[in-house]
């Protein structure tokens, strides 16, 4: 993400569009392949593992739309 700015300045508009499309759509496929790798990993151990990943997940997403409503106001 810190090469999003040096992505957006050169070039012209339309290229900078679709260079910082790609790039997230880049994140994105990674982010999803991070997500089944660590399940994945989670579903062979015991369910005490899988019960800690689901809490992880769940407490990240919680935090990060507090983190955003705090930063709206």
């Amino acid at each position: 993400m810190l090469a999003m700015p040096f992505l957006a300045s050169v070039g012209d508009a339309n290229a900078n569009f679709w260079a910082c499309f790609i790039f997230i759509a880049i994140l994105g496929i990674a982010c999803g392949l991070n997500n089944v790798t660590l399940f994945t990993l989670a579903a062979e151990l015991r369910s005490d593992y899988m019960a800690a990943v689901f809490l992880g997940q769940g407490l990240g997403a919680i935090l990060l739309n507090l983190l955003r409503v705090w930063t709206l106001s």
